[in-house]
């Protein structure tokens, strides 16, 4: 699955190749499902795009779902007399990496998916290296007793049952960093090690960070690696893959975000379920807007990040020791109390000046900045209405949330019941 609000050839025709590779492994038919939610032009562009694969690439099940036919999706779900207020989480205009990951997660239920294998639209395969899905094959869906002693590391710590729910690696070309440090570089490295050290990254990983940032190459010697809980990167959502977990939790809503689609990761992690981190990595290339410093991108995405650090903080301070202190287990993921998940969210307890303060830290970092739009950010985030607009889309965020973690049982099984033909 690709989701996308820019246009594809690239990614798609890099991606039909492993598309071909996972059907001669498993010998079944893969659907290749392209959700696209870019504008006219370039949806226009895509369709093009996608009718040049069709006619001439006719072993690759290619599905295109273009805005119109995900809005006509969607209004099937009225008929199961889900409310207008729960689909306005699920299709809405606007920045949110939550909402296309649910989309891809329902459309998923509807053709029956038990594993999904997600890409992004700005990466492509790197030459001459391995597939990610040679891993996630391999490995997902699997427990911890099924796979031979000999591929296992010597110090893993999971429990034999636990079953693998996800698998995933990074990228080479940006760098694994979840977060674009472009308008930063290359005079203010001091401030990008003050923002990890913030969000409470190991020094030790810092200064290898920061060397993928700079160099653009990442890489992992060991083949793969069963994550701990705070010592390395989550996989990249645009290199990942999932068993099952998209039928019970779907991702946070919340607007005007980055990064908001790292909930599930943050939530695997703190409940020592086993994650697989592997070194196929597929190559990103950031937009024309990254490399250029554009000033209204980089405006709007300090303004986003702003928001996810608060949005992550609330998450670690607040939420993971409630869970922690419950019976919630999400490594059983088919019987997990998503209640229990539920009414941890409803019971998070804020400290509104602590979050302003660690605003106002995030100012005066970037305040060192030699780049005037950043040095512009930093004092935008020293006001009192702009604190107030974070702390309250984060809340805002996370009580949707909960409306949709109340309903998404519910929304698999109208999923399910949708003819996947619609797509056709």
């Amino acid at each position: 699955m690709i989701g996308t609000d820019r246009e594809i050839e690239t990614c798609a025709f890099s991606y039909c190749n492993e598309v071909r590779y996972m059907q001669k492994r498993l010998n079944t038919v893969i659907p290749f499902i392209i959700i696209d939610e870019g504008n006219a032009e370039v949806q226009a562009r895509n369709k093009s795009i996608v009718s040049y694969i069709l006619q001439n690439q006719k072993d690759i099940k290619l599905i295109y779902i273009d805005s119109l036919v995900q809005q006509l999706y969607f209004d099937l779900f009225k008929q199961f007399r889900i409310s207008q207020e729960i689909l306005d989480l699920l299709n809405f205009e606007g920045n949110s990496y939550g909402r296309i990951l649910n989309k891809q997660f329902l459309i998923a239920a509807t053709f029956g998916a038990d594993y999904i294998h997600r890409r992004d639209s700005d990466t492509q395969l790197i030459a001459n290296k391995k597939y990610p899905s040679e891993y996630e094959i391999k490995y997902l869906g699997r427990k911890i007793s099924e796979i031979p002693n000999k591929e296992l590391p010597q110090n893993i710590s999971f429990d034999s049952e636990k079953r693998i729910l996800m698998v995933g690696s990074g990228y080479s070309g940006g760098s694994d960093w979840k977060t674009d440090y472009t308008s930063l570089l290359p005079n203010d490295i001091k401030a990008i090690i003050e923002l990890n050290q913030l969000l409470r990254v190991p020094d030790s990983l810092i200064l290898v960070y920061l060397s993928e940032i700079i160099s653009g190459i990442n890489y992992v010697d060991e083949p793969f690696k069963f994550l701990p809980d705070n010592m390395h990167a989550n996989p990249d959502f645009g290199n990942i893959s999932f068993y099952n977990f998209h039928k019970f939790i779907p991702a946070s809503p919340i607007h005007k975000t980055t990064g908001s689609d790292y909930f599930i990761t943050y939530l695997l992690k703190n409940n020592s379920c086993p994650i697989i981190y592997h070194n196929h990595f597929v190559l990103h290339k950031y937009t024309n807007k990254r490399k250029n410093k554009d000033e209204n991108y980089v405006r709007e995405y300090w303004n986003k990040l702003t928001l996810m650090y608060d949005y992550y903080f609330t998450f670690y301070d607040y939420l993971i020791p409630q869970i922690k202190q419950t019976t919630f287990d999400v490594t059983d993921i088919e019987n997990t109390d998503i209640n229990l998940l539920i009414n941890c969210m409803k019971n998070i307890k804020v400290n509104k000046k602590e979050r302003y303060n660690r605003i106002m830290k995030i100012s005066n970092i970037i305040a060192k900045s030699n780049t005037p739009i950043v040095k512009e950010c930093s004092d935008l985030f020293k006001k009192d209405g702009f604190r107030e607009m974070i702390t309250s889309s984060v809340d805002n965020g996370i009580d949707d949330h909960i409306k949709l973690l109340a309903e998404w049982s519910n929304l698999i099984d109208c999923a399910k019941q949708i003819n996947p033909a619609i797509f056709n």
